[in-house]
């Protein structure tokens, strides 16, 4: 198994700093940055697997960085959680109305933290050939198609919407409309 990528964007040294070293030694490959600019060169560079956000940051807000990841159809997928001194309920709700994927008020236990990167790591992560079999669907983790076995050509795909389709010999059907398979 390869190690997890986390980016670590935090503007004091010292957290950063003591992050870095604390999910390094807990198996993970860690870059840490200090601001919004080299957070996004590293991204580019990496495409890191998770990503732990300060609010506070030099250049713009990381809640605005957050926002601008999610938004971007090559980072959207990327959990972040944003740990952060900012412990007030409304900023809490606007950090997870955002885009982080969870929120973590400073100071925080570096156990906790641990755990909820693993938990959203375990969320995120679809194992590479992941297929899963329900009744007569089969569905492809990975690629985001479905097949049924009692309709073997139909081929059910998730579009950028988040809609179904279901294609059937060579012509597509948008979700709602032509007969639908019996499962």
């Amino acid at each position: 198994m390869t190690q997890k990528k986390i980016l670590v964007v935090e503007d004091e040294r010292a957290i950063r700093d003591m992050l870095a070293f604390n999910l390094g030694r807990a198996g993970y490959e860690v870059r840490p940055v200090s601001d919004a600019r080299e957070a996004r060169a590293a991204i580019a560079d990496v495409h890191p697997d998770l990503v732990v956000m300060d609010w506070m940051l030099p250049d713009i807000s990381g809640l605005e960085l957050t926002r601008q990841l999610k938004r971007d159809a090559e980072t959207k997928e990327i959990p972040v959680i944003m740990l952060t001194a900012r412990a007030e309920e409304d900023d809490r709700i606007a950090g997870l109305d955002g885009g982080a994927d969870d929120y973590i008020v400073k100071p925080f236990s570096q156990r906790e933290l641990l755990a909820r990167i693993r938990a959203a790591l375990r969320r995120s992560t679809v194992a590479e050939g992941e297929v899963v079999n329900a009744g007569d669907l089969k569905l492809d983790a990975a690629s985001h198609r479905g097949a049924s076995r009692r309709h073997p050509g139909c081929d059910l795909t998730a579009g950028a919407d988040g809609q179904l389709s279901r294609r059937q010999g060579n012509g597509w059907l948008p979700a709602g409309q032509g007969e639908r398979p019996k499962v």
